[in-house]
């Protein structure tokens, strides 16, 4: 009971005034129509839309199109060079993956082809999706490979044998065992947005200049961080006035922490309830990945903020800091984290870095629901909503410097 009192009295505390009912309104909306102005045309649901250009017009490079529409996560288009490179350009797609001529005599002949990826340091996906168009044609080589060597075995013992529906069966079983190996290169080229492109050979995934932002969802996040900052400033005023101190007494320490941090879980899922049904009801967008997965998401990124506001709110800081020094903090860790622009631009001591920056673990999660990596999704979950329970811990524990700045 003393839970409940206290939750509805850290909400009440929330919307003293009436403005505070019109920010929590017109705030995730108006930003959530900023957002995808800036980016109109980037969000592009639940599939990664990319260009391949087929220059072999081969049964083989069918079979390796054919192969990649299967994949419930890639949007596959069929385009020219010139049209792929120009939705690169801006931005449109994620990759423009180029089979050349001689694609399929290559591959007959027990050669590996080579493709050629053009991607662009606006995409955060390239070098995934690149990994993905590889071991598709991995397959094909290699079960090509396989049916090959059977029919040619069978030639060489005068098999009477129908050899075409030999080849045809010794290909299907050859799929059912294949497993991906790293056997085929890949070229890259950049394609940047004045029109240049540099070819960079036999270096998979690596990026060159810095791109500008990177993406809807990495507004969001910062615009979160900033809007939960409302939750460190009633929490430094229950601190530094006593009223704290006094409801302790009342209700008791643990009683008083629970209540709270479900007040303040609650009023931040109610601005990200808003936020959510502004985007894809009121405006008709989507946030690449799941729906779901983008909820859950928040939800966790809500017990990192709580928990990180209530360790900083008992520091000793002054005016500046809480006015200025906290809204630059959360734009600085946004910059180190991949909020603003790929976190593959970074240097790897930062990529590192980012994964205990609550920015850097909610692009990692947008990610990893972008590629469809379950796994390595719910890790990033699990990672957060951790550290963030060990934040709420420690702010439990610590006690307030008591200095009234």
């Amino acid at each position: 009971m003393k839970i409940f009192t206290v939750t509805l009295m850290q909400l009440k505390g929330f919307f003293r005034k009436k403005t505070a009912w019109l920010l929590l309104i017109l705030l995730p909306l108006g930003f959530s129509y900023f957002a995808f102005g800036l980016f109109e045309g980037e969000a592009s649901g639940t599939k990664i839309p990319v260009v391949l250009v087929d220059e072999d017009v081969s049964d083989y490079s069918k079979m390796l199109i054919d192969l990649l529409r299967e994949e419930s996560y890639l949007e596959v288009r069929e385009k020219s060079l010139e049209s792929g490179l120009l939705d690169l350009r801006e931005n449109r797609v994620e990759g423009v993956y180029r089979i050349e001529a001689g694609f399929e005599e290559r591959i007959r002949r027990d050669r590996v082809p080579e493709l050629i990826a053009y991607t662009s340091p606006l995409g955060q996906g390239g070098s995934a999706v690149g990994e993905i168009v590889i071991s598709r044609s991995i397959r094909i080589l290699s079960s090509a490979r396989a049916a090959n060597i059977i029919v040619s075995e069978a030639e060489n013992t005068g098999s009477s044998e129908d050899h075409d529906a030999l080849w045809q069966h010794s290909f299907e079983k050859s799929e059912s065992y294949w497993e991906p190996e790293p056997l085929m290169t890949l070229s890259l080229e950049e394609v940047f947005a004045g029109g240049g492109r540099t070819q960079v050979k036999r270096s998979p995934g690596k990026l060159g200049a810095a791109g500008l932002l990177a993406g809807p969802q990495g507004l969001i996040i910062i615009y979160s961080a900033l809007f939960s900052l409302w939750i460190f400033y009633k929490r430094r005023e229950e601190e530094f006035t006593g009223l704290l101190k006094r409801q302790e007494l009342i209700v008791g320490k643990v009683s008083l922490a629970i209540g709270k941090f479900t007040g303040d879980f609650l009023f931040l899922t109610i601005h990200h309830a808003l936020l959510i049904l502004s985007i894809y009801r009121i405006q008709s967008q989507t946030l690449r990945g799941d729906l779901i997965h983008h909820i859950l998401l928040l939800l966790m990124m809500q017990v990192l903020f709580i928990g990180l506001w209530t360790v900083i709110s008992k520091l000793s800081l002054g005016k500046e800091g809480m006015v200025v020094g906290l809204p630059i903090g959360v734009l600085v860790t946004s910059m180190i984290s991949g909020a603003l622009w790929p976190a593959e631009l970074l240097p790897g001591a930062l990529q590192r870095l980012s994964m205990i920056i609550p920015q850097g673990i909610y692009m990692q999660g947008v990610e990893y629901s972008y590629l469809g990596d379950r796994t390595a999704f719910y890790g990033i979950l699990i990672w957060g909503t951790g550290m963030g329970m060990i934040l709420l811990w420690i702010g439990f524990k610590k006690k307030s410097s008591r200095e009234v700045t």
